[in-house]
């Protein structure tokens, strides 16, 4: 028997709706489906993405190594704009981030595995780590109450004088 029958049976259903799809299976809760049709390229998630900005710092090891901004975030990951590039696929992070227009001032944590890495930043996932689900959903409640238009470009890197 299939270990995921589910997942199987989404792809099996998309598979056959559109065969100019490509499929990307990264854990049985996140598949991304890319459009590759002609013209096509929206990609599918099955959790929605909040977009916002809210800076943090990245911890390795338990060593603050860079800042960053979180440009999105759903239940299962975030997207941060840094220009922080010596963190390996698949490498567990922290990240620490608080709230500014909170009363409360206490830093909030939350561990993730780096999934991607590009000019623009870091793409990180929160499955297989331990994390408190309220925190994952204060964060995403503070980015819709905090909507700010996003653009993508990489964060400034400073020039050396």
């Amino acid at each position: 028997m299939d270990a995921y029958p589910l997942a199987e049976h989404f792809l099996t259903r998309v598979k056959e709706a559109s065969p100019n799809l490509r499929y990307k299976a990264r854990t049985v809760s996140t598949i991304a489906v890319l459009d590759e049709s002609p013209g096509g390229n929206m990609e599918h998630r099955l959790s929605k993405r909040v977009q916002g900005k809210l800076g943090l710092l990245v911890y390795k090891r338990g060593m603050p190594v860079a800042t960053g901004q979180i440009r999105d975030a759903s239940k299962r990951g975030l997207f941060i704009a840094t220009d922080y590039t010596d963190v390996q696929l698949n490498q567990t992070v922290e990240l620490e981030f608080r709230f500014p227009d909170q009363q409360e001032k206490r830093f909030r944590r939350l561990k993730a595995h780096v999934v991607r890495k590009s000019d623009r930043g870091l793409g990180v996932d929160f499955e297989g780590v331990e994390n408190d689900s309220f925190t994952i959903s204060s964060l995403l409640q503070w980015l819709r109450k905090h909507h700010m238009p996003v653009n993508y470009f990489p964060v400034r890197r400073q020039q050396a004088f």
